[in-house]
């Protein structure tokens, strides 16, 4: 799979930039370093990648990367952020675009744009533009640019078409020409190489709907309208995102799935996405709902429906200091607030500080950790349960927290010992604090990053080496392999048709490369892991020096766990546990190892432990470790 030069992402400023020719003549930068952790480089122009420390500056042509464990938070000139991920290159157009246009290319990795100020990110021939308060997750995934809206709402224009509205959860996937494709409100799996070509292959989830029957006057905001507008009292079909308010004598009766909520009275609020069926709600409304678990997130926590065998009912209020207070008049509701979960019957009150930070507190473990441990994880049904063992690292108490970006904590759980998370499908970072006498520590006693796969880990394996084309064009390229080294393409588009010689620098030195013509293929293997310098020399004339940086996707495949399937087994039975794996790589279960032999197959019996959640191991030194998870029927 290549990630070399495919497709920029143009982000609309609020003023022209002064037109110049030249780097030394006091261009205004594009952005400015504001923050950064660990190693962070900058290229100015054709300059090799040097150090980067807060305050560089960028204008065009020029580059940031980031290191392994590395970040950087950049501040945007027309005043919105860009959070630079571990692991990530990002490059600013070599060229002027039209007015009030400019353009970035995330070449590798993955980048998070807030939006502070209204925004036009185009992607091929299509613009999303996002308001403000919303978040964009770009990445490169097999040669594509890959928009996700991570928060809040946009919208997709195309030519000649209708606007299409984007939620949270939003993808949109553009290649390097055409139109962008669109998965509004789905969950999926990332795009991976297909048989090691290059292609890419996308599982897609059924977008998630609401069900609606209103009684009385509401009016609704679809995800990606400016306005409200009246809607009829009936049945409806609301997309997740909708904002809806109703007034005093009016109700609303959500159904998804196997959920069900009532919402009476005066109250605006947003259908949610993945957990959470009702989002943001605020005014003073009854919730009933005889379905358990139901989530409804408030400006100060999370509301959990626990109707033990009959009917929750809740009545959301204001005290005296404009705290949100929930009142339980029948059956029960968990209320999440901050790192702690409490629980209010009937007749009990609680008030909620609108300042709270989200539970991500687990009720179960599916698997188990020690802190600081970063993983692959692959499940067929995120999110996923993770005890986090903290007692090594914080023996009087911890608080792991789940980060956003620049850091941001978007959750917490807290405790003694191994603390149940729950990590959504994603690449969330978390730390852990040590808690002494009831204060968590300012530092972090350790960090750590998951990566969580929507996937069952059942794909078959590529057998062949990919195949990737660049061209001597002075810029740099990235190439990500899973299982064998890259081949490789080199052109000169503008190099005569005449013998020469392509001179390659890389980690074991220089070579000198007899050619025909303004073309080579390095087949695989002829180019190891990391970074190699290399230029075209034929005809008296030189192409431009460009850098070919070839890396191990820690996140590709590393096995396809044949047997057993998901919910084909009881908690505690033993299982015949079958797959191939990669040549080099170490499969085991529950401590045991199952030994890959050279047809790549690995077999042996496992049992199941009492949560009911099988656990592969998949390890190779150097390249990480890859979780594999199977539920038990009922689980």
């Amino acid at each position: 799979m290549s990630r070399g030069v495919a497709s920029f992402a143009w982000l609309s400023i609020g003023a022209m930039l002064a037109a110049c020719s030249c780097r030394g003549c006091a261009e205004p930068p594009i952005a400015t370093i504001e923050s950064k952790t660990g190693r962070v480089s900058a290229s100015h122009g054709s300059e090799a990648f040097g150090a980067a420390d807060v305050g560089t500056e960028f204008v065009l042509d020029d580059a940031v990367r980031t290191a392994r464990a590395s970040t950087a938070h950049l501040r945007l000139d027309d005043g919105n952020a860009l959070d630079v991920r571990p692991e990530t290159t990002i490059r600013f157009a070599s060229t002027r675009p039209g007015a009030h246009r400019r353009r970035f290319e995330v070449v590798e990795g993955e980048a998070m744009l807030t939006v502070e100020t209204e925004t036009a990110v185009e992607l091929g021939n299509g613009v999303v533009r996002a308001s403000r308060g919303t978040q964009l997750r770009l990445t490169q995934e097999g040669g594509e640019m890959v928009l996700v809206v991570t928060m809040g709402s946009a919208r997709l224009e195309l030519d000649g078409e209708a606007p299409t509205p984007l939620v949270e959860g939003s993808v949109v996937s553009a290649p390097a020409s055409g139109a962008p494709r669109v998965v509004p409100a789905t969950r999926r799996t990332a795009a991976r190489a297909d048989g090691g070509t290059g292609a890419a292959a996308q599982t897609e989830a059924a977008e998630q709907t609401v069900t609606a029957v209103l009684t009385g006057a509401h009016e609704v905001q679809a995800p990606g309208a400016d306005a409200y507008v009246a809607l009829a009292a009936g049945t409806h079909e609301l997309a997740a995102g909708t904002r809806i308010r109703q007034s005093d004598g009016a109700s609303i009766a959500l159904a998804r799935a196997g959920e069900r909520l009532v919402v009476r009275g005066q109250s605006e609020f947003a259908i949610g996405s993945g957990r959470a069926l009702v989002s943001s709600i605020s005014g003073t409304p009854t919730l009933e709902s005889s379905t358990d678990g139901v989530a409804i997130v408030t400006p100060g926590g999370v509301l959990v429906t626990r109707p033990a065998g009959g009917r929750t009912v809740a009545r959301l209020g204001r005290d005296d200091a404009q705290r949100l207070s929930v009142s339980v008049e029948s059956g029960g509701m968990d209320v999440q607030h901050g790192s702690e979960t409490s629980h209010v019957g009937a007749g009990e009150s609680f008030v909620l500080e609108a300042d709270a930070t989200p539970s991500c507190l687990a009720d179960h473990v599916d698997l188990e950790l020690a802190a600081g441990d970063g993983v692959v994880v692959r499940d067929p049904h995120p999110p996923t349960a993770i005890g986090i063992a903290t007692a090594s690292v914080c023996p009087s108490g911890a608080i792991v927290e789940l980060l956003g970006s620049a850091s941001r904590v978007v959750a917490s759980a807290s405790g003694q010992g191994t603390i149940p998370v729950t990590f959504d499908e994603g690449s969330p970072n978390y730390r852990v604090r040590c808690v002494v006498n009831g204060t968590p520590a300012e530092d972090a006693a350790v960090r750590g990053r998951l990566r969580i796969l929507h996937t069952s880990g059942q794909q078959p394996l590529p057998r062949n080496a990919p195949e990737s084309s660049v061209d001597a064009d002075g810029r740099t390229y990235q190439i990500v392999y899973s299982n064998r080294l890259p081949g490789v393409t080199l052109r000169w588009s503008q190099g005569p048709d005449t013998p020469g010689t392509l001179i390659v620098a890389g980690p074991g030195g220089t070579r000198r490369i007899a050619v025909s013509g303004p073309r080579h293929h390095f087949a695989s293997g002829a180019l190891s892991e990391g970074s190699h310098r290399v230029h075209f020399e034929s005809g008296g004339r030189r192409s431009r020096d460009t850098t070919i940086t070839i890396r191990f996707d820690s996140a590709a495949a590393s096995a396809s766990l044949e047997a057993p399937s998901d919910g084909s087994f009881a908690a505690g039975s033993t299982v015949h546990v079958t797959g191939f794996a990669l040549s080099g790589w170490v499969a085991s279960c529950g401590g045991a190892a199952m030994p890959v032999g050279g047809d790549q197959r690995f077999s042996g019996e496992c049992t199941v432990p009492g949560n009911g959640v099988l656990v592969v191991r998949l390890s190779k030194p150097g390249q990480g470790v890859h979780l594999y998870l199977r539920r038990a029927s009922g689980g």
